[in-house]
């Protein structure tokens, strides 16, 4: 199965989305608050089969229950069963890739259920499979639903890890009746769990541990049934999956939801479509990774999924972590955008996959500062803890801002490509060289434009209207970096003198009869060509050089375009 087009009325910070899926793995980004999880969440309620949703007049938008929650889920790749005439063959509708829904199904479109969820005030709600030409549709039970196959992994994973009602092990074991098992294992004691009688259990754990492995969670001592020391009662879910002694929800948290993930997989129909809410949780890096390519094998029938019973139909996920964003594609990205309660997804280009690779932050945040290179991005990250001092404690990370390095002359290019998937953008570079697209071509495409004035590169607009005796402590800063000879020969080799008649004392330099103006400009030159602050943490300390010398240079461009970056940050 595979959701086609999502459509949201009402629900949670979603007053509107109509969103057309297309894709086999795809992971939602974008900042907090964007309603990146109420997506997920709207296609699980559609579609699973659970019939008591924890709903509460919060979850209506704008906390307004008068106005209903309307969901509706287009699904594709239906089983053969549901689309029988005694089920939703009459209720069954077309799919064009190209042109989307098409009411009344043509003989060379794809087959397709729309199932509709609706809460009113009474918090009750009602699912059935709509058309246009059946507007009230037919009621789908949950039976039905159960067999779209909808697997959702959110933070909570204990329940599956044990024999209960309804939980993911209970329907992979069969039918068995657990409550006398358990009544039967507590007769006997402890040390009867794991006879006869707990065969087909034990089955299960086995099967369970093969569909983990896999998905990166391999037990130490292998997987089985045994009493669980904080339920000891004889009820469901007391008797729960062990690796060894340990029962599994002892384990850390990325183990545990990989397992409870290979286990829900496990047991619903081929062809699962699986909503995974930040995927990066309690996972390291390497497994991060690994879970992600497994998924995306399965889903296209790679190695890792060679077993049609290992097939799914598609991944919808969500992530904050910028190892799930370089180890997906552009084409499976979709940033989220929310605006006035209107959620919009679009799918970045392929232009922009070096930026997935080489700055995936630029996804994550709300706002991007698009910078030329890293000594602009160094002097953003030192004027930050200034700026938040500026406006009351509240940083620049609290309005969602991002500084990313460019990449140098594909900064122009990459923050209009950005701009072009919804996030606020500024373009933060130098201004000695032509860039394409020009600054007119940017501001066009909504990007605001911050460069220096006259032709100026970064260090040349420092050192040309730092204060006197900052330009020295700039001067010391590079000396402490790169050593006294280096730096020293440098600036000599501009000033056309020998490197040994300078000292590390800049008055020195103007009392041997070289003005003020061309030793600021050797510096600058000297500083460009050998790199003297092209490192974040270099231009970091730089930055707070400036910061001392704001009071006294606020006339000149430095001081005017860091304020203006400054009020873009917090507009």
């Amino acid at each position: 199965m595979d959701v086609k087009h999502v459509k949201v009325r009402g629900f949670r910070g979603i007053r509107c989305l109509d969103w057309t899926v297309n894709g086999t793995v795809i992971g939602l980004v974008g900042p907090g608050d964007s309603t990146k999880t109420t997506i997920l969440d709207a296609i699980e309620y559609a579609l699973s089969p659970r019939w008591n949703l924890p709903i509460s007049d919060s979850d209506f938008y704008n906390v307004q229950p008068d106005s209903p929650i309307e969901i509706e889920i287009t699904v594709g790749d239906i089983p053969a069963e549901l689309l029988s005439e005694d089920k939703f063959g009459f209720y069954k509708r077309g799919w064009w890739r190209d042109h989307g829904i098409c009411d009344e199904p043509e003989d060379d479109c794809d087959s397709v259920l729309t199932v509709r969820l609706n809460i009113d005030t009474d918090l009750e709600p009602s699912w059935a499979v709509v058309t246009d030409r059946h507007a009230e549709g037919k009621l789908i039970t949950s039976r039905d639903r159960a067999r779209l196959g909808v697997v959702c992994l959110g933070v909570e994973v204990n329940r599956d890890l044990a024999w209960g009602k309804g939980s993911s092990l209970s329907r992979m074991t069969g039918p068995v009746d657990v409550d006398d098992v358990l009544a039967e294992a507590y007769r006997v004691a402890r040390a009867s769990v794991g006879e006869t009688q707990l065969t087909k259990l034990a089955d299960a754990a086995k099967t369970a541990a093969q569909h983990a492995a896999p998905f990166g969670a391999i037990p130490a001592a292998g997987f089985a049934p045994a009493l669980d020391p904080a339920a000891m009662s004889a009820t469901a879910g007391a008797l729960s999956l062990h690796d060894g002694c340990v029962p599994v929800r002892a384990a850390g948290l990325g183990t545990r939801r990989l397992v409870a993930l290979a286990i829900q997989h496990s047991v619903v129909p081929d062809g699962a479509i699986l909503l995974i809410d930040e995927i990066e949780h309690g996972l390291e890096p390497h497994r991060i990774r690994r879970l992600i390519r497994h998924l995306r094998s399965a889903s296209t029938g790679g190695a890792d999924g060679q077993t049609s019973a290992s097939r799914h139909g598609q991944v919808i996920l969500t992530t904050h972590s910028r190892v799930a964003v370089t180890e997906l594609g552009a084409s499976e990205i979709r940033a989220v955008r929310s605006n006035g309660g209107v959620t919009t997804t679009f799918t970045p280009t392929a232009d922009l996959q070096p930026v997935l690779r080489s700055v995936p932050e630029a996804f994550l945040g709300r706002r991007v500062v698009v910078c030329e290179g890293a000594t602009e991005v160094g002097l953003c990250w030192g004027m930050e803890d200034y700026w938040q001092d500026r406006h009351s404690g509240e940083s620049t990370a609290c309005r969602g801002v991002v500084f990313v390095d460019g990449g140098g002359s594909q900064a122009p290019i990459r923050a209009q490509s950005l701009a072009g998937l919804g996030y606020d953008i500024a373009y933060f570079a130098d201004s000695d060289r032509r860039v394409n697209p020009t600054v007119g071509q940017l501001s066009q495409a909504g990007v605001a434009a911050i460069c220096w004035d006259g032709g100026a590169c970064t260090e040349g607009r420092v050192f040309s209207d730092l204060p006197w005796d900052l330009v020295q402590e700039a001067l010391d800063l590079a000396i402490e970096e790169q050593g006294r000879e280096s730096v020293i020969a440098s600036a000599a080799s501009r000033l056309g003198r020998n490197a040994n008649s300078l000292s590390a004392h800049l008055d020195s330099w103007r009392d041997a009869c070289t003005t003020e103006e061309r030793i600021r400009a050797a510096l600058a030159l000297a500083a460009k060509s050998s790199n003297w602050y092209k490192r974040r943490d270099r231009a970091g300390q730089l930055a707070k050089i400036i910061i001392k010398g704001l009071p006294a240079s606020q006339n000149t461009d430095l001081a005017s375009k860091l304020e203006q970056l400054e009020k873009w940050c917090y507009d």
